[in-house]
């Protein structure tokens, strides 16, 4: 991940902009306490959206979300995950899981701030 690519993450959204943020068992592919996080994770993000903005109002933005969770490969885990959802958009990124709680944020203009990333190689992101 280069230095554009977190300005761009840090950019401007328009609300809601979703961050998931999850810790994972990296040394332990195949368990079941990822999937099970993540799915408490992703049901607290959509419980929060339709009540703010009712099932067809978070449409997209869940479909997002979830497209971006369903795409992480829970066979080969990374020691954490960080899944970006607008209504137009998904990302997902690989981290280097450094004392990363379970998170799920919901901002106006933004995404969750990296500015305590800092990236390490590829897509992996660490704590700062």
């Amino acid at each position: 991940m280069r230095r554009a690519d977190l300005e761009r993450l840090r950019g401007p959204r328009g609300y809601p902009a979703v961050s998931l943020l999850a810790p994972l068992q990296r040394h332990r592919p195949g368990n079941a306490e990822d999937p099970v996080r993540l799915r408490h994770l992703t049901k607290q993000a959509r419980d929060r959206l339709e009540d703010e903005l009712g099932v067809r109002g978070a449409a997209s933005v869940l479909r997002h979300l979830e497209d971006g969770v369903a795409s992480i490969d829970l066979g080969h885990p990374p020691d954490a995950v960080a899944v970006f959802a607008t209504a137009t958009e998904t990302q997902v990124l690989a981290l280097i899981e450094m004392g990363l709680m379970p998170l799920v944020s919901f901002k106006d203009s933004d995404r969750v701030r990296l500015a305590g990333f800092r990236a390490i190689n590829g897509d992996e992101l660490a704590l700062a």
